[in-house]
């Protein structure tokens, strides 16, 4: 990957998943401590769709174009970021003998 004079031995493919890999943890951490109403397939609609906004808005952008593949590692990445924190939240609220983790008062 480069950019500006930059060289980076990384597929862009790791860095989209990555990125929205943090993106997916954001998106279940505000369902958590928010509107728990919300359902999931919701949640990760929203980043997929951010996704697919990113990739229309490169193509605006001299010298980049938009990509499927970009596409399908960005939604990977908001898959696994948010199933990894449900799953840690889940297993938090067993330990603890919860059945829902505790809500926010603030």
């Amino acid at each position: 990957m480069t950019g500006g004079g930059l060289s980076l031995p990384i597929s862009d493919k790791v860095v989209h998943l990555g990125l929205y890999t943090v993106l997916g943890v954001a998106l279940a951490y505000v369902r958590f401590r928010g509107v728990r109403t919300i359902p999931h397939l919701v949640m990760i609609t929203i980043g997929a769709l951010y996704g697919v906004s990113d990739e229309w808005h490169q193509s605006f952008v001299p010298g980049r174009s938009p990509s499927a593949a970009d596409w399908g590692a960005d939604v990977a990445g908001v898959v696994i970021g948010y199933g990894l924190l449900m799953l840690l939240v889940n297993r938090l609220a067993r330990r603890t003998g919860r059945a829902e983790p505790k809500e926010s008062t603030t």
